[in-house]
């Protein structure tokens, strides 16, 4: 955290395997002390996307801040970069090891995403949640043919990633940077929540008075009830002004 800014996090999460996987591909990673988490979601459809999720963080784990948040995302992309190169090397010639990756990264001043594939991003901000980055899936090519939302859902294509890690190289992150209000609020999820509660059941779980961590219950708990064909994780990242 920048020393300078007044503002500090309170953060919490948790994955859940669901109601009809059998593994967990799914990792998450909460660093607080060093301003950053992270999802990764191991591509469906791909064998061994939890060894690519699970790569992923065990090779953040150990990120280390510094006071310039430029510098600390150039080493995220780096070290995203060289796991991107260690999937590669791992996988076989007719085999994809894969994963989504959404990370958020901040100093207390401005807040940076980084993220490949479709593992959504989300900030409340005065009761108004919005979706802050666009899922690296095929969904935008079938609306550009005219398709709506709704039958895009049902296309299994539609979901096929765009970019992720392990998929290609050189690898393709997207970065976008935030500023920063009192009261902020980032949900990052993997799509398994996405998949059974659309943005109007999510912002009635997050608007309410509850602590951070009963929202997070609450979404896990929802998405348990609606079926959870997919694993599930969910991080919930709040920022507070210090007194």
């Amino acid at each position: 955290m920048n020393q300078k800014s007044p503002y500090s996090f309170d953060s919490t999460g948790s994955t859940d395997v669901g109601c009809v996987r059998k593994r967990n591909e799914d990792n998450i990673l909460l660093l607080p002390d060093q301003g950053l988490w992270v999802i990764a979601d191991g591509a469906g459809g791909h064998s061994d996307g939890h060894v690519a999720s699970q790569l992923i963080v065990d090779n953040l784990k150990y990120f280390q801040k510094t006071d310039r948040i430029g510098n600390d995302v150039n080493h995220l992309y780096k070290i995203l970069n060289d796991t991107n190169e260690q999937l590669l090397k791992l996988a076989q010639s007719n085999q994809i090891i894969g994963s989504t990756v959404s990370a958020l990264i901040s100093d207390g001043d401005i807040a940076v995403i980084l993220w490949a594939g479709d593992s959504p991003l989300y900030r409340l901000r005065q009761n108004q949640l919005t979706q802050v980055i666009e899922d690296h899936n095929r969904v935008e090519e079938f609306l550009r043919q005219g398709f709506n939302q709704e039958e895009c859902d049902k296309i299994p294509q539609s979901q096929q990633l765009t970019h992720a890690l392990g998929a290609a190289s050189p690898l393709i992150i997207e970065t976008k940077i935030l500023n920063l209000r009192e009261g902020d609020l980032f949900l990052i999820c993997s799509d398994g929540l996405t998949k059974e509660l659309n943005d109007t059941e999510i912002s009635a779980v997050l608007t309410t008075s509850t602590s951070i961590e009963e929202k997070q219950k609450e979404l896990i708990s929802q998405t348990l009830f609606k079926g959870a064909r997919d694993n599930t994780s969910v991080i919930i990242v709040e920022l507070n002004l210090d007194n």
